[in-house]
């Protein structure tokens, strides 16, 4: 369980003085060259399986991922994530369940040339509802059913992907 804490001297935090949407400005850019990045990301249960996606962008361009990207400044981590779920494929979702914390390390990095990313990731299991339909930062969507989850498949990912993925399918075999 994640705990979020709000309070400062006894005092309710204005987390709307937290709220930054400048990705892409000069000081973004800096900031991801200086700092770790707070992530989360969901394996989706859809349909079935779990929703992949290949990533269209940098890190991990050509990978089958799971959906998620930086936490929102300001927002709880469940809504900043409902939020880009919502966004990135067009699903709401529903029972997340915390499956752990990731970090990754990337020698590429869209914003400069001189530095990688330091990605630290919350993951979660969640249940999709809705159409699917991809953002213009992700591509060919695939609904991994447990069945087709051969070791020649899992061989293939990346093992972020492939370590969380072996705890959804899982879930999904134990529901």
């Amino acid at each position: 369980m994640i705990k979020e804490y709000s309070l400062e001297n006894g005092e309710a935090v204005d987390k709307s003085k937290l709220i930054y949407a400048g990705r892409g400005e000069e000081k973004y850019m800096r900031a991801r060259e200086l700092v770790v990045r707070a992530t989360h990301e969901t394996f989706i249960e859809y349909k079935g399986g779990i929703l992949l996606i290949e990533r269209d962008n940098f890190p991990a361009k050509g990978e089958l991922w799971c959906v998620g990207g930086g936490i929102e400044r300001g927002v709880p981590f469940e809504e900043s994530l409902r939020k880009i779920v919502l966004r990135e494929c067009n699903l709401n979702i529903k029972n997340l369940k915390f499956l752990g914390i990731a970090r990754d390390f990337w020698n590429e990095n869209p914003w400069s040339s001189e530095k990688g990313i330091d990605d630290i990731s919350l993951v979660y299991f969640a249940k999709g509802e809705g159409e699917v339909n991809l953002d213009n930062l992700h591509k060919d969507p695939i609904i991994l059913k447990p069945e087709d989850y051969t070791e020649e498949f899992r061989s293939k990912l990346h093992p972020h992907i492939r370590d969380f993925l072996d705890k959804s399918i899982e879930i999904i075999k134990n529901h």
